[in-house]
């Protein structure tokens, strides 16, 4: 009961997709991943690893049963690599260009 009680609350907040929203708008281009749940990491560790290397990221949310997580264009090969070296699997790569 307490854990469908919880998912209907998370379900109410409306103000993080919408900071997101503003968040890419306003960032001149981001680059939104999308990682498993099942990956091993926690969305806030993912976000942590990805400051330690100095890159800023947003709109952390954990959707279904995937972490969405930002980072600015000019970031996002950089973000990348580091998941990749992490071992953390993102399910929509950045494009190469």
């Amino acid at each position: 009961m307490e854990v469908s009680v919880l998912r209907l609350l998370l379900n109410l907040d409306w103000i993080s997709p919408l900071w997101a929203m503003f968040r890419d708008a306003t960032s001149g281009g981001c680059h939104t991943f999308l990682i498993p749940q099942s990956c091993g990491w926690t969305g806030r560790e993912i976000a942590r690893l990805l400051k330690r290397r100095r890159i800023a990221s947003w709109a952390l949310m954990a959707i279904d049963d995937v972490f969405t997580l930002s980072v600015y264009n000019r970031d996002a090969r950089r973000a990348q690599a580091i998941l990749d070296a992490a071992g953390i699997p993102v399910e929509n790569p950045v494009r190469r260009r």
